[in-house]
């Protein structure tokens, strides 16, 4: 394998916190997962509906990098939830693209959870 980006700085840095929370997405085949209903208005669906005007498909779209967003498992009950995210005014992440790359951007369709 190859990598497709490097980051090559990272103000946020956030990693998981105490409550098993981390700066990653949620996506429609997680949601099946917890709760059998099919769900298609999150980050995942929103970069896919993206490549397609592009002539792509779901299955070129890389799994989805979260910078912003807080979302983790409960370690007691494992149970899904969004938490206000850490990223303040100014944070940012900064890559060096490794190879061509089409990036697209997706504002959380759950809206502000801060």
């Amino acid at each position: 394998l190859r990598p497709l980006a490097t980051i090559t700085e990272d103000t946020i840095a956030y990693g998981f916190d105490d409550d098993g929370a981390g700066v990653h997405r949620c996506d429609p085949y997680t949601h099946f997962l917890m709760t059998g209903e099919d769900y298609n208005h999150c980050c995942h669906s929103n970069l896919t509906r993206a490549a397609t005007h592009d002539g792509l498909t779901e299955m070129d779209v890389h799994d989805v990098l979260n910078v912003f967003m807080c979302t983790g498992f409960t370690r007691d009950s494992n149970q899904y939830f969004t938490k206000p995210s850490p990223v303040e005014v100014g944070d940012y992440i900064e890559f060096l693209a490794e190879t061509d790359l089409l990036v697209s951007a997706s504002t959380c369709p759950q809206g502000d959870v801060s």
